[in-house]
């Protein structure tokens, strides 16, 4: 975001994130100018790394996010 703020360029997201990242710069939100399809999220992590206490911690961290996110959308 603060790229996009310093330059001509532009920067696409989901728009509650750009609200989010955007809150302390002076860009301009607008909406995706075309129709697009819904997409999914994926979280892959190798077999090996089931049990480790460190990686599952994490996993539980990005799933919060997309809860708590998924919630406010």
């Amino acid at each position: 975001m603060q790229i996009a703020s310093q330059t001509d360029l532009l920067l696409t997201m989901p728009q509650p994130y750009a609200r989010v990242a955007n809150a302390e710069l002076d860009n301009r939100v607008h909406p995706f100018p075309i129709g697009t399809s819904p997409y999914g999220e994926y979280l892959y992590w190798h077999s090996t790394a089931d049990g480790d206490p460190e990686n599952r911690w994490l996993r539980e961290q990005v799933l919060g996010l997309f809860a708590v996110n998924a919630q406010h959308a």
